[in-house]
C-alpha cells in the first residue's frame, strides 16, 4: 500500500542527516539536510541492488514519480543495469549531450577508476600508506555504487547514500577519506568529459556526515617536565642516529617523516643563514618547499651526524640503509620511560606550540613554521613568509631548550 501523500511529502522537513519518505515498491523521497526533496527508486536485479534518481519534488509530482519508478521496474525486466540507468536518466530529462562528448554506457564506474589511478593518482607522489588508505577507501566506493555502474548514471543522491553506508560499515574517518577522494575522482572524469557534472561538489561532510574527529598527539607541554623530556634524550643509549633525530625534532618540531626521510642535499648548513629546505612532495599540505632556519645548537648536531654518513639518507637504519621506520622514535622514548599516553614524536610539534606561545611568539610565526596552511600566504609561505622572524624564533627556541636542560627556567 503507498505510504506517501502530496501533504505528507510537503510536510518533510530536513534534518542534520539526510533521511528517506518511503512509498511503495522501492520509491522513496530523499531528504538532504539542503531542504531539496528528491525522488529516488531502488531496483534489485540478480542480488544486487540500483537507487536511481526519478527527479525533484514538486516538478515531478507523486503521480509521475509512481509512473516513472513503474516504467523502470518495467524496463528491468528485459534491460540491463547500462540501459536502466540510461531510461532513469531519459526520464528526469538528464539525458542531454555534452557540448564536447557524453560518456557512453561503457564508460562503467570500474574503468573510469583504473584510468584516473594511472594518469592522475601515481602522479600524486603519495606515501606507501596513504597510497594504500587511499586505495581501500576508494574500493569501499566501488563497492557501493557497483564497479558496473556507468559513471554518468551516478548522481549525488546516489554518492551521498554510498557515503553514509560507508560511514556505518567503517567509521566516519574512513568516509570523510572517501567524500573527499570522489570529489578528485570526479573532477579527473570531468577533466576528461566522461561526465558533465561533478556530484561530490554539492555534498559536504560536515552535512552528511558526523564531524571528523581532530586527532591529538600525547605532548608534554609543561616547561620542566619537556626539560626532564631532553635530558633523557640526552642520555638514550641506543644508536646514535636516534638519538640525534629526537634531539633535532625537539629544535625544528617538524613532522617525525619530514625528518627520517631527509638527504644531506636539503641541508646548508655553510654560511651565515644555516637551514634545512623540505622538498614539497614531502610536505602535508604540498604547496611549496618548507625551511626551516636551523640555529646553532642545530647545527652542531648536523655536524655530529655527518660522522655516522653512509649515504645520501641523513637518518638511515643501521640494518638495511633504508630511513629510519616510522616508529623507531616512538620506541625509543618508550624505552626512556614515556608512554604513548605521555608523549609521542609527533608530540614534538605540540610542545613547541605551547612553549613558544608561553615565551611571546605569536601565532602566526609559530604556525608557519608548524606549516600549517594560513590563509592569504598559499604557495610562498613554506618558503618565504616571515623567514628571518622565523629564523629568530628557531635560536630562541633552541637556547630555551638549553636552559630547561640545565633547570635554569623558572617555568615561564
Amino acid at each position: 500500500m503507498a505510504k506517501l501523500t502530496e501533504t505528507k511529502i510537503k510536510a518533510l522537513r530536513p534534518r542534520e542527516r539526510a533521511y528517506k519518505a518511503f512509498d511503495a515498491h522501492g520509491l522513496y523521497v530523499l531528504v538532504p539536510p539542503s531542504g531539496s526533496l528528491l525522488w529516488r527508486v531502488r531496483l534489485s536485479r540478480d542480488g544486487k541492488e540500483q537507487h536511481l534518481s526519478l527527479g525533484r519534488y514538486p516538478k515531478v509530482g507523486l503521480d509521475d514519480a509512481r509512473a516513472r519508478a513503474a516504467q523502470l521496474r518495467a524496463g528491468l525486466k528485459n534491460g540491463n543495469a547500462a540501459t536502466i540507468a540510461t531510461l532513469a536518466a531519459e526520464l528526469r530529462g538528464a539525458a542531454r549531450p555534452h557540448p564536447a562528448r557524453v560518456a557512453p554506457a561503457g564508460d562503467e564506474l570500474e574503468r573510469v577508476a583504473e584510468r584516473w589511478q594511472e594518469d592522475w593518482v601515481k602522479g600524486e607522489n603519495l606515501s606507501r600508506k596513504t597510497t594504500v588508505r587511499n586505495d581501500r577507501c576508494f574500493g569501499y566506493l566501488l563497492k557501493e555504487l557497483g564497479p558496473r555502474t556507468p559513471i554518468a548514471a551516478l548522481d549525488a543522491p546516489m554518492l551521498q547514500e554510498a557515503t553514509e553506508r560507508i560511514e556505518r560499515a567503517h567509521g566516519r574517518e574512513t568516509a570523510h577519506r572517501t567524500l573527499a577522494l570522489a570529489n578528485k575522482f570526479w573532477r579527473f572524469a570531468m577533466a576528461k568529459r566522461l561526465v558533465s557534472n561533478n556530484p561530490a561538489s554539492g555534498l559536504k561532510a560536515t552535512e552528511i556526515l558526523a564531524p571528523s574527529s581532530e586527532r591529538h598527539y600525547a605532548a608534554i607541554i609543561e616547561p620542566r617536565a619537556f626539560g626532564a623530556l631532553l635530558r633523557a634524550i640526552d642520555g638514550y643509549a641506543g644508536q646514535p642516529v636516534t638519538r640525534l633525530a629526537l634531539q633535532l625534532l625537539a629544535l625544528t618540531f617538524v613532522r617525525p617523516g619530514e625528518l627520517r626521510l631527509a638527504t644531506w642535499g636539503e641541508f646548508t648548513l655553510d654560511g651565515d643563514a644555516p637551514q634545512w629546505e623540505i622538498p614539497r612532495a614531502r610536505m602535508k599540505t604540498r604547496e611549496s618547499n618548507h625551511v626551516v632556519p636551523l640555529g646553532t645548537q642545530a647545527v652542531s648536531l648536523l655536524r655530529e651526524l655527518e660522522r655516522h654518513r653512509r649515504g645520501e639518507l641523513a637518518f638511515p637504519s643501521l640494518r638495511d640503509g633504508r630511513p629510519l621506520s616510522d616508529n623507531t622514535f616512538n620506541v625509543a622514548l618508550r624505552t626512556l620511560g614515556f608512554s604513548n599516553d605521555v608523549h609521542v614524536a609527533h608530540g614534538f610539534r605540540s610542545s613547541a606550540a605551547s612553549l613558544l606561545h608561553g615565551l611571546g611568539f605569536d601565532s602566526e610565526l609559530v604556525e608557519t613554521q608548524l606549516a600549517h596552511a594560513r590563509p592569504g600566504v598559499r604557495g610562498v609561505y613554506f618558503r618565504a613568509h616571515l623567514l628571518e622572524q622565523r629564523r629568530a624564533m628557531l635560536q630562541r627556541w633552541a637556547d630555551y631548550l638549553d636552559e630547561l636542560r640545565t633547570e635554569k627556567s623558572n617555568g615561564q
